[in-house]
């Protein structure tokens, strides 16, 4: 039954965006047609893929090591499953997820959040599938390992010399904390998420809406040690995917709290990047990049916000954020920033950056930008089915 609902959704889907958005459609097509030659090659080799070369060559996840990006390769699957209706997609979601399931217990992360959220979490929305929800609760748990009631956060990183680090990129975990009170009913878990995005709001952003990449707390007290950046330019730069998460994060959790502050949070911090973005609305790896820097872009950065923005356009009705998303969602599926056929590795978007001041995956294909730009597709073409 509910493979005829999904069969039944993709087709007024696809025939109510065909009419209106070939480019998207198009992009459907090519997504999924990219997707089974990668998913070949991954089912080949046992492992994840984590990001491309140019010359296709693919950088994989480690064997029987966390990777925070591991969730995403399957949750692109599970969101071209939602969109095709091809049973190819939802075995390999499952496949791969299984892959790192005993990671599920890991509390030396936030990046559960990430990792289970994005694959088991979705798994669970589309198929009810007990066996995902009984995941999606054991990593709502490890996550909540973390969290400490004197910082009113969760702690992000268990490495290197930082006290209590949190990062902005937090705040995605918070929708599997969101999730597991759904399921439970157990409210720990939603207040944990609510602190957590409160104590960001208040500490994170500077006037102008801008945001630090890492807050470090010192956990005696709560107190903040120091401000500074990780994968930006500069302690007091914007970087780019930062802002990012922080315009998809908030966005969430107006849509799961309706507290208005939320809402009003995410719309200044949509009006503050929108001052910030080039004409082809993808953004510089930083917004403070120096010149010899400034030719880098974050194509992940932007297939984040702009599935964040029609979320944000779904909760508020405002058109200009529609306008803006698909704008930006036609720029990701050109020539400019879609992979041709036949390079990078089958992903889907290139020109995203990794860790740049660690030369780090520059100017390649990452996982989880093809995630968030697959979502923000199935975003477009569901408000495009139901206008």
């Amino acid at each position: 039954m509910k493979n005829l609902f999904l069969l039944l959704s993709f087709y007024f889907l696809t025939s109510a965006v065909q009419a209106q958005a070939p480019w998207a459609t198009a992009a459907l097509d090519k997504s999924a047609e990219k997707y089974k030659k990668l998913l070949t090659l991954s089912e080949e080799k046992g492992r994840l893929p984590r990001s491309a070369e140019a010359d296709n060559s693919i950088r994989w996840t480690r064997e029987n090591h966390i990777d925070w990006t591991e969730g995403f390769f399957p949750g692109t699957l599970w969101l071209l499953y939602e969109m095709t209706g091809d049973e190819t997609f939802k075995t390999g979601a499952e496949n791969m997820q299984a892959l790192y399931k005993s990671h599920k217990d890991n509390t030396t992360t936030h990046d559960v959040g990430f990792i289970f959220d994005s694959s088991y979490g979705r798994g669970f929305e589309i198929t009810e599938n007990p066996e995902y929800q009984k995941v999606v609760m054991d990593a709502s748990k490890a996550l909540a390992s973390r969290f400490d009631p004197k910082v009113g956060a969760i702690r992000s990183w268990s490495w290197g010399g930082w006290k209590f680090p949190v990062i902005i990129d937090n705040m995605l975990n918070l929708e599997l904390l969101m999730r597991a009170t759904q399921i439970s009913g157990d409210s720990s878990y939603w207040n944990m998420a609510i602190t957590h995005a409160n104590t960001t709001m208040k500490n994170h952003f500077r006037k102008d809406f801008s945001c630090y990449h890492v807050v470090d707390y010192f956990p005696e007290d709560g107190s903040i040690r120091i401000k500074k950046t990780h994968q930006g330019y500069a302690n007091e730069s914007a970087w780019s995917r930062g802002q990012s998460w922080a315009l998809y994060g908030y966005t969430m959790m107006y849509r799961y709290t309706k507290d208005k502050r939320y809402l009003d949070f995410a719309e200044n911090l949509a009006k503050y990047n929108f001052k910030k973005w080039p004409k082809d609305l993808v953004p510089v790896w930083d917004y403070d990049s120096p010149k010899s820097l400034v030719h880098i872009k974050d194509a992940s950065a932007a297939a984040v916000f702009c599935s964040g923005l029609f979320d944000l356009y779904q909760q508020t009705g405002k058109s200009k954020y529609l306008k803006k998303a698909v704008a930006q969602l036609k720029s990701l599926s050109s020539e400019e920033y879609f992979v041709e056929e036949g390079t990078y590795g089958n992903f889907l978007i290139h020109q995203c950056a990794g860790n740049i001041p660690k030369e780090d995956e520059v100017e390649v294909g990452l996982n989880y930008g093809d995630y968030y730009y697959a979502e923000a597709l199935k975003r477009y073409l569901t408000i495009n089915q139901n206008p």
